[in-house]
């Protein structure tokens, strides 16, 4: 073994601190750690990150030699090339050396070595025998390719780098890549040619060339030409058995071949039974290498496969092969009961594309096929697209339905129709329309139509209706096994219990309906069956402060549901996300976000309006009263002023429904803020009378904020007052803090000791509030933050996670959360929001 210098620091698509904080916490404890993949999975740049991260002089990197193939010879040359203080040998490409690459050879290595000298070693190829004893003792640790390929969170926080700002969608990016970093590297640098779009670099020959390139050259070099032929065979199948592979080939040691593949560092992985899965890459691509099968070849592959699937139950992976092989007769045997089943689960998209694939003729000439696929596209969020299937699907079948089939229809066109518009008033007169035919319409509709009843009634205020309704929601959703219309019931009833002012106990039963369903179908990831609610949850999470939990499952949404088909859900997800920003990283950036939801929006008035409304919010909470006054003059229209309303949807208790125009009227001057405290008197004694609790807490802060306005010091504590022991029910605490800077000030005071205004319940929670950003009027003036605390929050208030600031830090992950802690108490914040935001008031950031 040769002692040289690393490698030079390669650029790194996107810093990846999770993966680091775990080598570097099992680099602790272990005696080798392994990172083993493909080609292209980062391997080299995660071992430069970790040898750099190491004490200086007790890291060394070697070269293997060809005489290493001699267990005995490479680890005496190895313990010649480390030093006193050498605690870590790197070793990169292993598999120069075959030998190497073999459990044999590596327990050999281990045996002579001392025990106190780690091995970090990547590798394409590694075959573990006779490790097994160490691997249950801890001492090997292992990361394979699902461990090094990119996570979502990476690609997002890829996508919302500069280079790739407008192409922001991190589901395409993982769709196309499923996280192998080299084929990310090869998308991004496609994407950053000139007027590049996703979707059409994606189906470029130009892309397709490039990435069948870096397979044949790179991945697939090593393999035997009956290797690349095996893998070229069985990568457009996906997953296959191996017992599969041995019919479709005419051979019996497919399983010995391909546990040799996966040993070799090919993209194949083993996953459990006898099954091998091909990476989505190769297998997208595999009919641009070059020993792919002819086409006809690959369409007689897929039926014999497709045969085979169907003997062994596996119906929905037999129907992707008869689709890809062309064979829509056979197809249509099995597509309308499993895409209903497919709708159950949240499949959408994948109903949508089995459809899209199917001639027209075939589509339309099946009714429940048809019904499936506009439903498909519309809880997939295409809603103009579903109303442009099912008009088509109305005329090809005119004259030729049956009346259930009928009703299935007009319900369909009711919540294409409306439900964008959320027009509930029409909604509630179609579905009354709908119950005479309730027992007539099929349990899945039934179901549908119960829960959009329970919709109104909620709406309405007629909480235990709605609370009936959803009771025979749920039992019709359950014997159907229709999982996502019983997580929409679960939503509802999460609806019920916030309206009535029980935020908290809403948030638990959206998690308990989250880990029931993950029960009964393992597939189905975590936010997968929220498609009405993705708004809806992050404004609780939003309202009770929990901010990065509001901020994570923002992400996961934005990569699971690229749209809704609740433009209300849509809208208010983006402006919990401007809300964040502002907190985040202040007013630029979060008008940044608006500007985009706007763009998204460019058709909608009504939407328009209601960004413009949150950009008035903002101005109000940064004091900026030139853009202030801006609004008042373009969003404050007289003959649209907000009365009464005897519809609210649930999403729209807090901060729609006439709430965002009375903000603007109480700031417009004496005399329309006198017309806006009559029009909040007259909703608060609504809210009182139908029950809604939570709205009546945010209507208590705007009159608040309208006596504050007045200079009414008195009237407006009294109203915070009230709003804050609505809030001592139901936990509320950022509607507090994002009505401007007076009404905080307000509530310092009512708080501040010896105040005696509160009682102890409603000075703790206050405290809470106040705690939540940091939020305190009078800042004491010593914090007492040693230089070490102010470096960690400093790089905290770059964005930087608990790993990355230990990482750059050299500290544990442990440490990190130990400093910060203390800072909280120090600071008197509750997390690490409240902190930036402190010191950045204190002018230290």
């Amino acid at each position: 073994m040769l002692a040289v210098n690393p490698p030079p620091a390669r650029t790194v698509l996107v810093p990846r601190p999770v993966l680091q904080a775990s080598l570097l916490a099992q680099l602790q404890s272990c005696r080798v750690l392994v990172l083993h993949a493909p080609a292209g999975f980062g391997k080299t740049g995660a071992l430069l990150q970790l040898f750099s991260s190491l004490a200086p002089g007790s890291a060394l990197w070697l070269a293997l030699e060809p005489t290493d193939h001699l267990p005995q010879q490479a680890a005496q040359s190895l313990l010649v090339q480390a030093g006193e203080r050498t605690t870590t040998v790197f070793i990169d490409a292993l598999e120069r050396v075959p030998a190497a690459c073999e459990g044999r050879w590596l327990q050999t290595v281990l045996d002579v070595l001392p025990p106190a000298l780690t091995l970090v070693i990547a590798t394409r190829r590694f075959a573990p025998h006779g490790l097994e004893p160490l691997r249950i003792s801890g001492g090997l640790v292992e990361f394979g390719t699902p461990a090094l390929r990119m996570r979502g969170d990476e690609l997002a926080a890829l996508c919302r780098g500069a280079a790739a700002a407008r192409h922001a969608d991190a589901a395409i990016w993982e769709r196309a890549t499923a996280g192998w970093p080299a084929i990310v590297g090869l998308l991004r640098l496609s994407l950053n040619e000139p007027d590049a779009e996703p979707d059409s670099v994606l189906k470029s020959v130009a892309y397709r060339e490039r990435v069948a390139r870096y397979l044949d050259d790179e991945v697939l070099a090593t393999a035997s030409a009956d290797d690349r032929a095996l893998l070229a065979g069985i990568a457009p199948l996906g997953e296959v058995p191996a017992v599969l592979c041995d019919r479709l080939f005419e051979r019996s040691d497919c399983a010995r071949r391909l546990t040799a593949l996966v040993r070799q560092g090919l993209p194949v992985e083993a996953i459990g039974e006898g099954g091998y899965r091909v990476h989505p890459v190769l297998a997208a691509h595999a009919a641009s290498l070059a020993e792919a099968p002819s086409p006809q070849a690959l369409a007689q592959l897929r039926l014999q496969a497709a045969d085979w699937f169907i003997e062994h139950g596996q119906t929905e992976t037999a129907v992707e092969h008869l689709l890809a092989a062309g064979a829509w007769e056979a197809a249509m045997q099995w597509l309308p009961v499993l895409t209903q089943n497919l709708l159950f689960r949240a499949q959408f998209r994948q109903v949508s594309d089995w459809c899209r694939t199917l001639p027209p003729a075939y589509l339309h000439g099946n009714t429940a096929l048809s019904v499936s696929y506009v439903w498909s596209l519309f809880f997939a969020g295409d809603v103009q697209q579903a109303l442009n299937a099912l008009r088509e699907m109305k005329t090809n079948m005119r004259g030729m339905c049956d009346p259930l089939v009928e009703q299935t229809i007009n319900l369909q066109e009711l919540i294409l129709t409306e439900f964008p518009q959320h027009d509930y008033a029409v909604i509630l007169r179609g579905v009354e329309a709908l119950m005479p035919m309730l027992e007539s319409v099929g349990d899945m509709n039934r179901g549908r139509i119960y829960n959009m009843l329970a919709m109104i009634q909620i709406s309405h205020g007629e909480l235990a209706e709605a609370g009936a309704a959803l009771m025979q929601a749920k039992r019709i959703h359950r014997e159907v096994g229709n999982l996502q219309g019983l997580f929409t019931s679960y939503f509802l009833e999460a609806a019920i219990l916030a309206t009535g002012g029980d935020l908290k106990h809403a948030l638990e039963v959206l998690e308990n309906a989250d880990g029931m369903l993950r029960s009964r179908d393992a597939r189905a990831q975590a936010g997968s069956m929220h498609v009405f609610c993705v708004g809806y949850r992050l404004q609780l999470l939003y309202e009770l402060g929990e901010y990065d939990l509001a901020r994570e499952w923002l992400d996961r949404y934005q990569r699971l549901h690229r749209s809704s088909p609740s433009v209300l859900s849509t809208l208010l997800a983006g402006l919990i996300d401007a809300r964040l920003t502002l907190i985040e990283k202040g007013a630029g950036p979060a008008l940044l976000v608006l500007e985009r939801l706007a763009d998204r929006f460019a058709q909608n008035g009504a939407v328009q309006r209601r960004i413009g409304f949150e950009m008035a919010r903002i101005a109000i909470v940064t004091q900026d009263a030139m853009r202030l006054r801006m609004f008042v003059t373009d969003l404050l229209d007289p003959a649209g002023l907000p009365g009464l309303q005897a519809f609210i949807h649930p999403a729209e208790a807090l901060e729609g429904a006439g709430v965002e125009v009375l903000r603007l009227m109480l700031h417009a001057g004496s005399q329309v803020r006198a017309d806006a405290m009559q029009r909040l008197a007259g909703m608060i004694a609504d809210t009182d009378r139908i029950g809604h609790a939570w709205r009546r807490m945010k209507l208590h802060l705007l009159v608040a904020v309208g006596h504050l306005c007045d200079g009414d010091m008195a009237s407006a504590g009294k109203a915070l007052q009230r709003a804050l022991q609505l809030a001592l029910v139901n936990g509320t605490v950022s509607s507090f803090l994002d009505e401007g800077p007076a009404l905080v000030e307000l509530l310092a005071k009512l708080s501040a000791p010896g105040g005696r205004v509160l009682t102890a319940a409603e000075q703790a929670h206050a405290e809470l509030i106040l705690a939540a950003r940091g939020q305190r009027a009078v800042v004491r003036p010593a914090i007492g933050l040693g230089e070490r605390e102010l470096e960690i929050l400093r790089l905290v208030a770059e964005g930087m996670t608990n790993e990355q600031v230990a990482l750059r830090l050299c500290l544990a992950t442990q440490t990190v959360k130990w400093y910060l802690s203390g800072i909280y108490g120090k600071l008197g914040v509750g997390n690490r929001v409240g902190a930036i935001d402190k010191l950045r008031r204190l002018n230290l950031l």
